[in-house]
């Protein structure tokens, strides 16, 4: 790959990987299925790409948890308003 001043410079194997990585990463984010992950990477079998990658999946989860509760949190506190807290707000 291209050096830049003050970057040292990294392997082809090391590149290919961080390449791996940010696309398998990216192709999570999107909803991209696993087993699709796993053709586009060129892996043999989904459990080599579940656990080089399966992290990302994981921290997706924890994300989407989040999100739930903060959804189902807003849901609550909206129908246990009186109706006249509700027009006010």
């Amino acid at each position: 790959m291209f050096s830049r001043p003050g970057l040292e410079r990294q392997s082809s194997a090391e590149t290919c990987s961080a390449i791996g990585t940010r696309s398998a990463t990216l192709l999570f984010a999107q909803g991209v299925h696993p087993k699709t992950v796993m053709e586009i990477l060129g892996h043999g079998d989904l459990n080599t790409t579940m656990r080089i990658y399966g992290h990302v999946l994981d921290q997706m989860k924890r994300e989407a948890a989040g999100k739930m509760d903060e959804l189902f949190g807003v849901a609550t506190r909206v129908a246990t308003k009186r109706p006249q807290e509700a027009a006010v707000n």
